[in-house]
């Protein structure tokens, strides 16, 4: 898995950010083979505010089946651009591999 943090400037406006990465970027994330791997899930996590996540801080998860060298492409230029726009400061983390998972579903 790759992880981001991205930061907007608390200006922007960020329903209209988790907007635009449903809408337009997650889809124009190409999802195909490449010679380092492949992305498997795309997951936006947006920090709560109050008990309201209308908060200005994310975290990106990128499901990711492959070398740990990859890095996510976009199929659209023009989005790419679009998300420019929003002036968003985004860190790359880092590779993470799951090493434990519950779920109410598998409790052993």
């Amino acid at each position: 898995m790759i992880i981001y943090q991205i930061r907007l400037p608390k200006r922007q406006d960020a329903e209209a950010f988790v907007k635009f990465m449903r809408e337009e970027y997650f889809p124009a994330v190409h999802k195909g083979a490449t010679r380092v791997g492949k992305v498997t899930d795309l997951v936006l996590l947006q920090a709560e505010a109050k008990g309201r996540t209308k908060g200005c801080d994310f975290f990106w998860h990128v499901g990711w089946s492959g070398l740990a060298t990859g890095d996510v492409r976009l199929d659209d230029e023009t989005v790419a651009a679009k998300l420019e726009s929003f002036k968003a400061r985004i860190k790359h983390l880092g590779f993470y591999s799951e090493v434990a998972v519950w779920t109410k579903n598998n409790p052993d």
